[in-house]
């Protein structure tokens, strides 16, 4: 995206103003030579300095700032605890130390079907992948690679991109939108289309 700065100095609420398409991006599992790690890459790497880590990634450096570090470690341990996600993540930093293997985790796009209402186990929210991997790949599917120098983009109709993109709000790793939930309308009401749009998900969420 472009951002425009002509109006965030202008008087009254604060504005912004961007030109283009706004989208996430997921890197690989082990941050680039020279890189600190960042995002999903504190659940595996260096985790004996995560909330350090974590905090260098919001751009404190210092000790003294606005984030509270004991918060900051409570935060980590609950997520730890509940999360799905994060669970397959500490089990993918569990593998890497132990084997020293390359291998891939695929985020699966389609088990949340008919099941938006119901908390997803590890097991079926992803799969650890060691080797080759080419003939299993689903087309919507998110495939996170051992280290990588590109960034994928994640769909915003997978149904993990809200449980990926806001952890805190979906705390249990919970199925978010994906294309194929059923549109209900009172009796007698008319219909245009079978599912709900991505829109409406935000509205009825919100």
């Amino acid at each position: 995206m472009k951002m425009d700065y002509s109006v965030v100095n202008a008087p009254g609420r604060y504005t912004i103003r961007i030109q283009g398409q706004t989208h996430h991006r997921i890197d690989s599992l082990i941050p680039r030579q020279g890189r600190p790690p960042e995002y999903l890459q504190i659940y595996i790497f260096d985790t004996g300095n995560e909330v350090r880590n974590r905090l260098n990634a919001m751009g404190q450096t210092s000790t003294e700032g606005n984030l509270d570090e004991t918060t900051l470690a409570r935060l980590i341990e609950m997520i730890d605890e509940n999360n799905c996600l994060a669970k397959l993540f500490r089990r993918a930093r569990d593998y890497y130390k132990g084997s020293g293997q390359e291998f891939n985790i695929r985020l699966l796009s389609d088990k949340g079907k008919g099941k938006e209402y119901d908390l997803p186990s590890t097991s079926e929210v992803a799969g650890l992948i060691v080797g080759d991997m080419s003939s299993t790949i689903g087309v919507r599917d998110i495939v996170v690679q051992f280290q990588s120098d590109t960034l994928q983009q994640i769909r915003d109709y997978h149904s993990l991109y809200m449980s990926l993109q806001y952890p805190l709000l979906f705390p249990y790793g919970e199925y978010g939108f994906h294309p194929e939930i059923p549109l209900h309308l009172e009796t007698g009401t008319s219909r245009t289309r079978q599912f709900l749009t991505i829109h409406c998900s935000d509205t009825y969420t919100s």
